[in-house]
């Protein structure tokens, strides 16, 4: 059973360096008023974890450091040795010490120490009366984790371990029930009743925490059915678009291409009315001459006619609108062509 055998204080209040060894069964620090028993009480709180300077009968946590010669020393150190031989404290060794230090800005550090034997050279043998002193090894701790430590020894800076005057007349007058409590707590059952309901506590808060995600998994279903409805609209819309732009193109295509062949075709057709305007053009000029001729040989004809009397008149007056008659259907033919070429430009600029 693990059990504290040494006490090492160091510029701790009345202490300057004193170390005390602590026998198998020990139950009790006895000695005169003003020994010093109560500040080694104060040491072993201090360990312990206590969180208030009060407590340990300072003001504040510097003040525990030694004052001597008109000066404080730069630091107050407790160390709390224990028999582990059993192992009860996961360190491979059989001494094992916590301890608290405390310097004069009131910084506060823990240490968890343990012994190490020397590993001897291969090939040589170890001289007689060799130091085989264990190498003492000393690792800076969490203040939670020396806690823990001393959890699994029953240990509490404000538990029963320690009992001070005036306690064992409170624990004879206690109920029943209060007593019960107090072996409860020394025994460590307490410790496993405030975890059973510390881990009750977490459960009903992990069902909460529970329900809670169920709600919102439910509500996140909700929303992903909803985006993949959308994702779905949303792809289709895409294909549909892209469906649209592709049939858009090959109808724009085949737009073009017949453009193309109702352009060549217009070509075609403009350049032979083009042609035939040129021939019509040509025509009228050739008829414009001959008009101008007839009307030179009619007046030569009037003039003929004067001379020889009213019948041969009447008969050439018949002849001569006729003719006329003739020349201006000729006209109209022609007038009839260009209009026709001319519309159809319009609409093919159209």
């Amino acid at each position: 059973m693990v059990h504290l055998s040494e006490i090492h204080l160091k510029n701790f209040k009345s202490f300057k360096n004193a170390k005390l060894k602590i026998p198998s069964g020990f139950t009790a620090i006895l000695g005169p008023n003003g020994s010093g028993k109560s500040n080694i009480i104060d040491g072993i709180c201090f360990v312990l974890g206590k969180t208030s300077a009060k407590s340990l009968r300072a003001g504040k946590f510097n003040e525990l450091i030694t004052y001597h010669k008109n000066k404080r020393a730069d630091y107050a150190e407790v160390i709390l040795f224990f028999d582990n031989k059993d192992r009860k404290i996961p360190i491979d060794s059989d001494k094992v010490g916590i301890s608290r230090k405390v310097k004069l800005k009131g910084d506060n550090n823990y240490y968890l120490i343990w012994y190490e034997k020397k590993e001897g050279k291969e090939g040589k043998e170890e001289k007689e009366g060799k130091d085989n002193k264990p190498i003492e090894k000393r690792k800076k701790m969490k203040k939670s984790q020396i806690i823990d430590i001393f959890n699994r020894i029953s240990l509490s800076g404000d538990g029963l371990n320690i009992i001070l005057q005036g306690d064992l007349i409170r624990l004879i007058e206690m109920s029943p029930r209060e007593r019960r409590k107090v072996i409860d707590e020394i025994s460590g059952i307490s410790e496993y009743d405030e975890k059973k309901e510390k881990s009750q506590k977490e459960l009903e808060k992990a069902r909460e925490y529970i329900e809670k995600i169920d709600i919102r998994i439910n509500e996140v279903r909700a929303n992903l059915e909803k985006l993949k409805k959308e994702k779905d609209d949303a792809e289709k819309y895409l294909k549909l678009s892209e469906e649209l732009k592709t049939t858009k193109y090959i109808l724009t295509s085949k737009k073009v291409e017949l453009l193309k062949v109702v352009l060549e075709d217009t070509e075609k057709n403009i350049n032979a009315l083009k042609e035939l305007k040129e021939k019509f053009q040509g025509d009228m000029h050739n008829i414009d001459g001959e008009i101008l001729n007839l009307k030179n040989k009619l007046e030569n004809i009037i003039n003929e006619l004067k001379e020889k009397g009213n019948e041969e008149v009447m008969e050439l007056h018949k002849s001569i609108k006729e003719l006329e008659l003739n020349i201006e259907n000729d006209k109209k033919v022609s007038f009839n062509l260009s209009s026709t070429k001319d519309g159809f430009g319009i609409c093919m600029k159209f």
